[in-house]
């Protein structure tokens, strides 16, 4: 299906409602998988486990790309056939909104649960509940400005801001067609990973290219956002990623094998030098290849509409704004449970996408106040 001309309501796109769906889906899953891996966090197991470990890993590489594309062949569906003022108005209810109510009711027991865990304060969460104001996190303090796991909504929205002009340009065919037809030649698609791996090899990981969000800089994520609206929106480059998805998962595959290798071999240099170039781009072409087989898969077999689909994707905002405060909460409360990682990971994913399900289904989904504070459209009374 092709996105129509401007301000005619395009058909529906379901492969990209279900990538919505199973990319929060799989975000839900690495922060469980966090709970149990060698890096830190808001909390953590007392035994990390390798096997899980690995999992995230692999997650890790390609699920905020992925929903950055996501969003920016939504951002090409929604312009369109809105005009601009129409386009901000939506990104302040769903974004900022939820947003803001994110920061001041699901931030401060995560920030104290860190604080408690990490050996940095001692009381009650009543007791922390004053000094959470203090300071900025990440920076100076405690205040959770970008509600921790909620950056991706705060970047979104100034994502959308600042490249609306360009992607007001480009919502004309003309300039989007030949591009189109570039990228749905066979195998060109794998071009757009030079600008992504330039990115990564060459920006400053101490600066614009700090990796805290998800393990990739903001200005790779900006590229995957237009790549996404200017690129991936056209129906012929997905089927062109279709026709490759197994070429494509065979490459992000053994790209992952050798970004291990280096990783176990202690052969990643500091920045600036030949081995970081190196395990970079792997790094990045991995992400990439990842992309154009989930794509691709999506494209073959997911084009198919049922109610599973369309509870789903109303759920999707609520399920990620709710996930990981649940999946901290949990986490803390079973933190000194002696068992082995395997059976407590499945306990935590259970219980926390049951929890989550319950809030949303029974609290959030009826009531149209909680539907506006989590960007939700609001249901018809009467």
């Amino acid at each position: 299906m092709e996105i129509k001309s401007e301000f005619e309501k395009p058909e529906r796109l379901y492969d990209i409602d279900w990538l919505r769906v199973l990319g929060i889906l799989a975000v839900f899953l690495f922060h469980c998988s966090h709970y149990f891996d060698f890096e830190d966090w808001h909390v953590k197991n007392p035994t990390p486990d390798i096997f899980i470990t690995v999992v995230a890993d692999i997650i890790i590489i390609w699920v905020l790309p992925l929903i950055f594309i996501i969003s920016g062949i939504s951002a090409r569906i929604s312009l369109s056939f809105q005009k601009a003022g129409k386009f901000i108005k939506g990104k302040v209810f769903r974004l900022l909104i939820p947003l803001v109510f994110g920061i001041i009711f699901l931030t401060p027991h995560q920030v104290y649960i860190e604080r408690f865990t990490h050996g940095q304060f001692s009381g009650s969460f009543f007791g922390f509940l004053p000094h959470y104001f203090d300071g900025l996190y990440g920076i100076n303090g405690n205040f959770g400005w970008m509600g921790l796991h909620l950056w991706y909504l705060e970047i979104l929205f100034f994502y959308s801001l600042i490249l609306l002009p360009l992607f007001l340009l480009f919502r004309k065919g003309a300039l989007v067609k030949p591009i189109s037809r570039f990228f749905s030649k066979p195998g060109m698609i794998f071009i757009i990973f030079i600008p992504l791996a330039l990115f990564e090899v060459f920006i400053h990981p101490d600066g614009l290219g700090m990796r805290e969000f998800a393990g990739w800089g903001i200005l790779t994520y900006l590229l995957v956002f237009i790549y996404g609206y200017v690129i991936f929106s056209s129906s012929d480059v997905r089927k062109a990623a279709e026709k490759l998805r197994f070429l494509a998962l065979i490459l992000a595959l053994g790209c992952f094998g050798g970004r291990v290798y280096m990783d176990f071999a202690g052969l990643i240099t500091p920045f600036g030098t030949l081995n970081y170039a190196i395990f970079f781009v792997i790094r990045t072409f991995c992400m990439l290849s990842f992309l154009i087989t989930i794509i691709g898969f999506a494209n073959r077999s997911l084009q198919v509409k049922n109610e599973f689909l369309s509870y789903s994707n109303e759920a999707v905002l609520p399920f990620y704004i709710l996930h990981q405060p649940i999946i901290v909460a949990i986490g803390f409360f079973i933190i000194n449970w002696g068992i082995h990682p395997i059976p407590k990971w499945l306990f935590l994913i259970v219980s926390s996408f049951a929890t989550i399900m319950i809030i949303y289904h029974f609290i959030i989904r009826p009531l149209n106040p909680l539907r506006f504070l989590f960007g939700m459209k609001l249901r018809k009374i009467g």
